[in-house]
């Protein structure tokens, strides 16, 4: 807001809070005022676009449009937990400050789908164990930093694929690798050591994360989902969706 003389006020409270966020994180500030009164323990989630170069071209002219979308996005799936703040550190880096009650795979879970689906982009996150003072935030989001692994544009390429084929029922390994051009075992080598998951539980995990998406959003019985997100039979899927959710489809109806 402008102040009653038409002069600028200075950057606004949000504004001031990420700025000093990120002193604290560059270890160039001890102890904050803006954010003097987060409660400990908190829990940090530190998010980033999985392919960043695509992020840079893509919003080269105008960075703040991506960041204020990701930000509402992530507040929006934030809106029933005990969240201490939701950042964007920069157009690839994004931050959330949680309760340490809050199941955070369900929270993190909902925003990878929705990012997906509103912005066209895949995310990761890491998560931290319970923190109880900056310092240690600051120690844990350097951590964090450093074990981000470089996303080679072979595992881009195949996630890109998955993405966009998961319901297709014939996508396996062999027919990844041949869409990326690879050996199958060279893929899945490479998979495993830069997502941390192997590349069957993460086409898995797609194909339930869109199952949920339909389960609550259409009436589509529990079996057309199944077919609709590439499962070949009801069994298969009910025992993957419960392995990865913890629930049944039946839950989410």
């Amino acid at each position: 807001q402008d102040s009653i003389d038409g002069g600028y006020t200075g950057p606004s409270k949000d504004e001031q809070r990420r700025l000093e966020l990120i002193s604290l994180l560059s270890g160039n500030l001890q102890q904050p005022t803006m954010l003097a009164s987060t409660p400990f323990p908190l829990v940090l989630v530190v998010l980033r676009p999985v392919d960043e170069t695509q992020v840079n071209k893509r919003y080269a002219e105008e960075p703040e449009s991506i960041m204020r979308l990701t930000i509402d996005l992530l507040r929006q799936c934030c809106t029933t937990s005990s969240v201490y703040g939701v950042f964007a550190l920069s157009i690839n880096r994004y931050l959330v400050l949680l309760d340490t009650d809050v199941d955070h795979k369900a929270l993190m879970g909902d925003f990878l789908r929705s990012s997906t689906m509103y912005l066209d982009l895949m995310f990761e996150y890491r998560v931290s164990a319970a923190l109880s003072c900056w310092e240690e935030v600051q120690k844990e989001y350097q951590t964090i930093e450093n074990n981000f692994a470089p996303v080679s544009r072979m595992v881009l390429r195949a996630r890109r694929f998955i993405q966009e084929h998961y319901a297709d029922a014939s996508v396996d390994l062999p027919t990844i690798a041949k869409a990326v051009q690879v050996s199958k075992n060279h893929l899945s080598s490479e998979f495993s050591k830069e997502t941390g998951q192997s590349l069957s539980n993460y086409l898995s995990c797609v194909r339930v994360e869109r199952a949920i998406q339909l389960l609550e959003q259409t009436n589509l019985l529990t079996y057309e989902v199944a077919e609709a997100v590439g499962f070949k039979n009801t069994e298969t899927f009910a025992r993957m969706f419960k392995k990865i959710t913890g629930k049944t489809p039946r839950n989410y109806h």
